[in-house]
Parts: C-alpha cells; sequence; structure tokens
C-alpha cells in the first residue's frame, strides 16, 4: 500500500510518495496526517490518495501517524482551491493546518482521567476502612470515570489519588483532548442556550422563514443598516445548535470580532463559541482550531481565514458585510472568500448568507436572476423612530467662501451642537496620518520612496523617540522629513492632504474642551486596543471617533447622532471598475453608525464633487439607483458580471525587462484560438514600483478567460501570478 502526501515543506514538486507499513495498513486514510522522512531529517504530510500500485521509482516508508486528521470533503476543497486559484496544493493546505502541525512542533492537550478498576465496591469497601476520603473517592469513580481537575475541585487531594493508585484500585487514563468528547461522558450532556426572546419585525420574519424553508443553498441577505440582520444569523445559528451542528459566522474585520463573539457568547454561553482569525498568537489559533476540531466549539466567529476550520459537523454559514473588500485575499492563494464558501456548502450541503446592505454588484445581479442565490430584502429598520438626515456639502463653494478649515460651516456647527447636547460624533477619513503628502509649492517636487516610487505619508506622532516622520503605507519605509526642497532648496517645502492625525489636531483647536480618541492602524497596532477603544467610545469616554474604514464597518454605538465625512472622494477616480461600487459600500456604512437607537441621526458628506451619482446615491441612501446605474455601465463596457477577468502579474527588478516580459507574454496569449472572443491588454500596475520591485498586468476579459492559459505550460504558469479580478 502507498501514500500519496502534500509535504509540509515547500518543494518542487506538488506531492511526495511513500509506502505504509503494516501496522498502519489500516489506519492510514485521505486527510491523514503523517510523520514521513524528508531529505536528512522528518515533517509531516497530508495524504490525498492511497493507492495499491507500486510506483516505478523507491519509496520510503511513512514514520508514523498523527492522532490529527481531516476530513475528505476538505482534502477536495484543497485540490480545488489549487486548481482554481492556480496555487501549488503545499500553499492551499497550508490554509486549513495551523502552524504547529506543519512546522513539527504541536502538542496535544492531554485530558488525565481516574477510572475505578474493580466496580464491585463491596469487594474493596475493607481495604478502605481507615480512609473515609479514599473510600468517598472510589465511590465517586464508581458511579463513572472522572477528569483529574474535576477531583481535585470536589475537595479531593493529590495524596489521596495517589493512595488508591498505589493500592492498585484505580488506573490513571491519559488521552488527547481530541478523544475525550466521545471516549468519556461529557461534564454537560445539553448545551445550555440562553437564547433571549425576541419579536421579529414582519420583513425579518419573511426573511428568515425564506432562508430556512428555501432549498437553495446560497442566500443574499440585503437589508438596510440598522434592519436586524445579526438577529436573523442569531436564530439561523440556534436552529443549528438544536440540531447539534456547527455553525461559522465570517466577519470582513479582525477588529469586528471582540463585540460580535461578546455578543454572541452572551446569548448562547461562553464555552461553546471560539474565536478564530490571524491576528491571534500562534497558541490561541491552535488552541481554537482543537476546540473547533473536537466539537466543543459549536459557533465559529472570525475573519476569513476562519473559513478553513476544522469543521467536525458545519451546519450554516454567515458571512456578514458580505461586499466588503477584506474577504478576497491579495495574496498566494489569491481567493475569494464568497467563491471558496459557495464551494464548500456544495461539499457539505450547507446554506451560506450573504448579508449586506449594499451587495456586490455580481452578486446582486446573480440574486435578482435567482438560478443560485435567493434573494431576500429587508427595507425597513428595527427602530423606526430613529431617523437620520443626510447633507452633501460643497467644498468648492467653501472655499469660495474663504473657509480653509478642514471642517465645512455646516459640520463646525453640527459638531458645537452635538458636543452642547451631550451627543457623539464620528468623523471619518479615508486615510490615515497627518498629511498625504510633501509637494514643494515653488518647483512641484514631491518627497517619493525609493523603494515604490509614491508619496510619503506625513505623520505628526508615531513613538516618544519619533515625534514626526515620513512613511510609505505600502513597503513601511521611514525618513525624517527635509526642512528645505530637496530639488530647489525652497522653504516652501509644505504637506498637503488630510489624514486622521490632521483632524485630531485641528479638531483640539478648534474645540479644545471636546474629548477624542482615534482609531486607525498606527493606534490599533497594540493588541486588544481596537476593543479597547471601542469600549471607550460606547461608555462615552471621548465625545468624537476620528478613524478609517475599520470605524465603518458593524460598530454600534447608540448615543453617535452626528457622522462627518471628512473627504468623500478618496478613492473615487483609481483606475478601478469596481472603485465607484466600493466609495459608495462605504459611504453608505459609514453613514449607518448614526440612528442606530431611538435619537434622530445626521450624516454630512464633504465632498469636491456634489453631482457625482455614486455620492448623490450614498446621500439618499438608494442602494437600488446606484445598481441600476452601475449595471449599465459595466453592461456597456462588458465588466463583470457580464464577463471575467484574469489578471496575469509579472515582476522584475528592472523596468525594460519587466516590459519586455509582459509584451511577450501578451503575444503569445493573443495568437491562442479559443471558442469565445478575448480581451487580452497589459497595463502598468497602479502603483508599478513597489518593493523594489516594477509590477506589470496582463488583463484577460471575457467569459472563459482560463482558456487563454492553454498557451503556457505547467513551468511558466509557476512564474507567474495569478489573480481572479
Amino acid at each position: 500500500m502507498y501514500i500519496e502526501v502534500i509535504p509540509s515543506q515547500a518543494c518542487n514538486i506538488d506531492t511526495l510518495t511513500y509506502s505504509i507499513p503494516e501496522k498502519f495498513q489500516d489506519q492510514v486514510k485521505v486527510g491523514s496526517i503523517v510523520k514521513v522522512p524528508f531529505r536528512k531529517g522528518f515533517m509531516h504530510g497530508l495524504a490525498i490518495n492511497l493507492t495499491d500500485k507500486k510506483p516505478e521509482f523507491r519509496t520510503r516508508p511513512i514514520w508514523d501517524l498523527l492522532e490529527l486528521e481531516i476530513s475528505k470533503e476538505t482534502v477536495s476543497l484543497i485540490k480545488w482551491i489549487s486548481e482554481y486559484y492556480f496555487c501549488s496544493l503545499n500553499a492551499a493546505a497550508k490554509l486549513f493546518l495551523p502552524t504547529r502541525i506543519w512546522d513539527h512542533k504541536i502538542q496535544l492537550p492531554k485530558e488525565v482521567y481516574y477510572r475505578l478498576i474493580n466496580k464491585n465496591l463491596e469487594e474493596i469497601r475493607p481495604l478502605l476502612t481507615r480512609s473515609k476520603k479514599q473510600l468517598a473517592l472510589a465511590e465517586l469513580l464508581e458511579i463513572k470515570d472522572q477528569k483529574e481537575g474535576s477531583i481535585i475541585d470536589k475537595g479531593f487531594s493529590r495524596q489521596i489519588i495517589k493512595s488508591l493508585l498505589e493500592k492498585e484500585l484505580i488506573e490513571r487514563i491519559e488521552e488527547s483532548h481530541l478523544n475525550t468528547a466521545t471516549a468519556h461522558k461529557k461534564e454537560h450532556d445539553e448545551i445550555s442556550l440562553h437564547h433571549r426572546k425576541c419579536s421579529f419585525t414582519a420583513p425579518q420574519k419573511k426573511s428568515f422563514t425564506n432562508i430556512q424553508d428555501s432549498k437553495k443553498l446560497l442566500h443574499l441577505l440585503h437589508g438596510v443598516t440598522g434592519s436586524g440582520k445579526t438577529e436573523i444569523y442569531l436564530h439561523l445559528i440556534h436552529e443549528q445548535l438544536e440540531k447539534g451542528k456547527q455553525s461559522l459566522l465570517l466577519l470582513p474585520e479582525i477588529s469586528l470580532t471582540p463585540q460580535i463573539s461578546d455578543y454572541f457568547k452572551k446569548v448562547f454561553g461562553e464555552n461553546i463559541v471560539s474565536v478564530l482569525h490571524s491576528g491571534q498568537t500562534i497558541t490561541e489559533r491552535t488552541g481554537s482550531w482543537l476546540k473547533i476540531y473536537s466539537g466543543e466549539a459549536k459557533i465559529i466567529i472570525g475573519a476569513r481565514s476562519a473559513l478553513f476550520a476544522p469543521f467536525k459537523e458545519l451546519g450554516l454559514m454567515v458571512l456578514d458585510e458580505a461586499h466588503d473588500p477584506s474577504f478576497k485575499q491579495d495574496s498566494t492563494p489569491r481567493y475569494n472568500t464568497k467563491r471558496v464558501a459557495a464551494e464548500l456548502a456544495q461539499l457539505h450541503k450547507i446554506k451560506v448568507v450573504y448579508g449586506s446592505a449594499t451587495p456586490n454588484i455580481e452578486t446582486y445581479h446573480a440574486a435578482k436572476k435567482g438560478s443560485k442565490i435567493e434573494l431576500n430584502h429587508i427595507d425597513e429598520k428595527i427602530a423606526k423612530s430613529s431617523k437620520r438626515d443626510i447633507y452633501i456639502v460643497d467644498l468648492r463653494q467653501e472655499w469660495k467662501a474663504k473657509n480653509f478649515s478642514i471642517f465645512s460651516d455646516l459640520l463646525h456647527e453640527k459638531i458645537e451642537e452635538k458636543l452642547a447636547k451631550n451627543e457623539q460624533i464620528l468623523l471619518f477619513v479615508n486615510r490615515r496620518g497627518t498629511a498625504s503628502a510633501m509637494i514643494c509649492r515653488d518647483c512641484g517636487y514631491k518627497e517619493t520612496c525609493s523603494t515604490c516610487n509614491i508619496p510619503f505619508t506625513y505623520h505628526k506622532k508615531r513613538s516618544n523617540y519619533q515625534s514626526i516622520h515620513l512613511q510609505c503605507h505600502h513597503c513601511g519605509k521611514e525618513k525624517a522629513p527635509a526642512t528645505t526642497c530637496p530639488n530647489c532648496a525652497s522653504l516652501s517645502f509644505k504637506f498637503t492632504g488630510v489624514g486622521t492625525e490632521k483632524v485630531e489636531e485641528v479638531l483640539h483647536e478648534e474645540f479644545p474642551g471636546a474629548r477624542t480618541l482615534r482609531a486607525d492602524h498606527d493606534t490599533t497596532l497594540k493588541r486588544g486596543s481596537i476593543k479597547e477603544i471601542y469600549n471607550s467610545f460606547k461608555s462615552h469616554k471621548a465625545d468624537i471617533l476620528i478613524g478609517t474604514q475599520m470605524i465603518a464597518k458593524g460598530w454600534d454605538i447608540p448615543n453617535v447622532t452626528l457622522v462627518g465625512v471628512v473627504l468623500a472622494d478618496i478613492g473615487l477616480n483609481i483606475p478601478d471598475f469596481r472603485s465607484s461600487e466600493r466609495i459608495f459600500q462605504l459611504l453608505t456604512q459609514v453613514a449607518g453608525r448614526t440612528a442606530r437607537g431611538h435619537k434622530h441621526g445626521e450624516v454630512i458628506i464633504q465632498t469636491y464633487n456634489p453631482d457625482n451619482h455614486t455620492i448623490r446615491a450614498a446621500a439618499a441612501d438608494n442602494y437600488h439607483e446606484f445598481y441600476d446605474h452601475e449595471i449599465k455601465e459595466r453592461h456597456k463596457f462588458n465588466f463583470p458580471p457580464f464577463s471575467r477577468i484574469l489578471r496575469l502579474i509579472i515582476t522584475d527588478k528592472a523596468e525594460n525587462i519587466c516590459i519586455r516580459k509582459i509584451e511577450s507574454l501578451k503575444e503569445r496569449l493573443k495568437d491562442i484560438k479559443t471558442s469565445q472572443p478575448l480581451t487580452i491588454y497589459a497595463t502598468p500596475d497602479f502603483i508599478p514600483f513597489k518593493n523594489d520591485l516594477y509590477h506589470y498586468s496582463i488583463f484577460i476579459q471575457g467569459s472563459n478567460p482560463d482558456s487563454a492559459l492553454s498557451a503556457l505550460t505547467k513551468e511558466e504558469l509557476k512564474e507567474i501570478k495569478i489573480d481572479r479580478v
């Protein structure tokens, strides 16, 4: 018998073949994790195929078999990810297995039990007449085996246990925690559910019932902000708990996990909820992984990587804020969480709910067609008394009126008004830092990063030892700012643009009594800082919160009655066919942070493009208006959902070589004959030079762009980064 494994260490080939010794013949199966010899040492491998056919080359036997294993469905998904997202099997497998398994440092937690050897207590009672404690422990063990910790908790000392062991009346059993869930009776046979009673609104009830009764696996829950989508998730998860099945709730940002997990723990109890995301330490992540693997965790909450948890019996998946770009992985494997979730749903025959107030154009288009995704609408808020007014401020008119402040007259007036009422304010800035660039106002010179060729961002405060510095937000390089222009020596070398730090600085100048908090990448580097900022603001230890995109999603602060978007134009003109969609989603989400309680809310959007259809639709809180306009534009230019786009990324240290490679590849792809016409074009990336490399891309657009790849060999494909746009 022979086994084909995915090696934990990167190799030139995807799989290695080993023989199976007789002692493991009946134990090894697809999904087993084995210890195998590799070069002069050992490593782990994941079994993906078993065969009786002897290979033509010499094989070495596997060394050991781990207690851990994954399901056949997971192995199938690993193969699918490798093929669909053009990555190695090793890269796909790493998504599913914690680092400590692959690096051979896993230490499985052990449970120690004690068992009474002779269950006839009357025969051993005479041996225990001198110790009431020993007899009491024997009587306890007669009923059932006991965990060591449970025995200690009941008042028995380790000396009592030792005495019974020496008399050979009890035996010590040490087992992997993974086996104890089924090998021994649990302390609590039933899961305690603290599910509170809740009355649905009519749209909530309709959506819940539709999802519950539908035969389809994929569901889009399109609900306006504050409409109670989370309550529907909670009821659907409760339904799965009653069946003894696990549920997965995926969130777009790690920053959202503390408040959501706390909420679910409060409702269902702490023991059955597990959090899993890349922000945890290796120890925390491995512990959560094992808790899910054992079946102890019934509700799993996390960011996109939690999709690859080792579920025992998964019954439901929910993707909250499913439109969010964070659900797309930017490094290899470049997977889309929604697409992988759909594949996982097919393998396990379970339902997936995509929840969003602003669904992706492609998702909503598919749901309207209704062939694969079922559409559910919730068009009204839970708190009917809470309303919000949205105002668009034309910054061009502010400039003409000689108001050169970051804040328009209206926003300044509203901040004063809310502070006087002791209400809270959220100011959204789509950029961190104090200024976006350093520019010479005499010669136009910009201070740019030498490894990325993009403008540095100016930060006024970074740490105790470095009060001001320039930083590249792509490669992280830092430097001290020059006092004069390096090009012409002018003293007019100034900072331009607005970031979170600058907004905070101006707030302190114009509203000296206001208490402020800032939530951006710089203030949330420390573990637990996001939760600390959220709790501080919710308990009203600050009046104004200034933040980037992380505060636009999921933050529920009922006392926030004013949201100010300092500059809505940032990102609007990026050369990406989804840029309008992302700005609309962002503005809608951040506007939804107010009027979440029973207080009237106001939103002020400051912009230099007040007539832009995206900003107008967001101000009107009208997704359908935005969708109708955008779908016509997509159809006009044959963008998704009317086509599919494949991106091939070429990098090199020399720009001329990079261009030569890209042009050669483009010509080869154009020569390939396909059944459906394809559009192929090459372009430098939006940031063409970063991390000391030039980046150029080829875009293949059509109904089946994959067909063009038949022109390339496997070796060539390995040298190219491929992304499904």
